[in-house]
């Protein structure tokens, strides 16, 4: 049995479905969804009484999937649709009328800005041990990323890290290095699961450690800011609809009073997003 779908025009995009069969016992409701733009590469959906953060991505450009216990009293159908399985369209809403065999788009929304925090090691590397007194650096630090409502695949970056580093000189035991910064990416999807993410941040960066100058016992703790830029290119690789795993290369300069510093490094680590 064919049922008839309503179409709508939305903003961009006009996005048709087609209902294969719809049995009353069991309400299995099998679909077709596919997208009059060219472009659009991927579709992922969900049902329920209102939109949740659980997707289900559909293979294809036109792929039919199954609706299990769908209760077409209380539930809709909800999907977005993207040109690179990265950045999402808005949700459009779908409520099936039993009466007439139709569905209805019961509401579209933009869609929400997507976040993610990640949880990393880093290990860093610094190009004149002899000034900066101290070789490798080794820590962990989190980052928060934000989606931007002014450009598609741009994201905003918040990060905080602290190392710990073995001092090569004789007034100093251990350095504690703390970094805080802010700055934008951008997401480049290479395939359905591996997405690039160079990015630009600019902060501050502490050494601290404590000292005994005079080597007679008294020690004194002494801090060290400068403000910092840093670039990396992240390699983001998505393990499942709400986890990735993240592996990072980047390089850091800082502005001493009258030197600059250079680090150069990698972190890796998951990213958690919603």
């Amino acid at each position: 049995m064919i049922f008839r779908i309503r179409t709508a025009v939305c903003t961009i995009f006009l996005l048709l479905l087609s209902c294969a069969a719809l049995f009353a016992a069991s309400n299995l409701l099998s679909l077709k969804v596919r997208s009059t733009d060219d472009r659009i590469q991927a579709f992922r959906c969900q049902q329920g009484p209102e939109s949740e953060s659980l997707w289900k991505e559909l293979e294809g450009a036109a792929p039919t999937m199954s609706l299990e216990a769908f209760d077409y009293v209380q539930d809709k159908l909800f999907i977005q649709q993207s040109e690179d399985s990265v950045s999402w369209s808005e949700t459009y809403a779908y409520h099936y009328d039993a009466a007439t065999d139709v569905w209805r788009l019961a509401s579209h929304k933009t869609s929400e800005l997507q976040r993610s925090i990640t949880a990393y090691a880093v290990a860093m590397r610094t190009a004149s041990p002899i000034v900066h007194l101290y070789e490798t650096s080794y820590g962990a630090g989190v980052e928060f990323m934000q989606e931007t409502p002014f450009l598609q695949n741009a994201v905003f970056i918040a990060d905080f890290s602290a190392s710990g580093a073995d001092s090569n000189n004789v007034f100093m035991d251990q350095f504690l290095i703390l970094n805080g910064r802010f700055g934008l990416g951008y997401k480049i999807a290479v395939t359905k699961r591996l997405s690039l993410v160079p990015s630009f941040t600019y902060g501050v960066l502490a050494h601290t450690g404590n000292t005994d100058l005079d080597h007679d016992g008294n020690v004194e703790r002494q801090w060290y800011f400068d403000q910092q830029v840093r670039g990396s290119l992240g390699f983001d690789f998505m393990l499942n609809n709400g986890m990735s795993m993240v592996v990072k290369p980047e390089v850091a300069a800082f502005f001493e009073s009258n030197n600059v510093g250079f680090l150069y490094g990698i972190t890796a680590g998951l990213k958690f997003g919603w």
